[in-house]
């Protein structure tokens, strides 16, 4: 596919589904006016959005273990973080 002279090139591949599952592609399509292809790579570009965001949920949820291990005041600074969320 070429747009405003930019190649955005696609490689051909196969994959298997059931046939519910091409059922609903189909009728996803026809009532989107899109091809089923389109809905394929569609679905698989938001797993690999959700699959990013959640590795990147796991690094930063390793990276703050210890976060406050060498904290002396943790008590009365969670007592102040607490208080600051409490609502009204």
């Amino acid at each position: 596919m070429y747009v405003y002279g930019v190649c955005y090139c696609m490689n051909r591949t196969q994959i298997y589904l059931e046939e519910e599952q091409i059922r609903q592609l189909d009728e996803l399509a026809k009532r989107q006016g899109k091809r089923r292809s389109s809905l394929v790579r569609q679905a698989v570009s938001a797993f690999l959005i959700d699959a990013a965001n959640n590795q990147d949920w796991k690094t930063v949820y390793r990276r703050s273990a210890g976060l406050w291990k060498n904290r002396d005041n943790i008590e009365s600074e969670m007592v102040d973080i607490r208080r600051s969320l409490d609502r009204d």
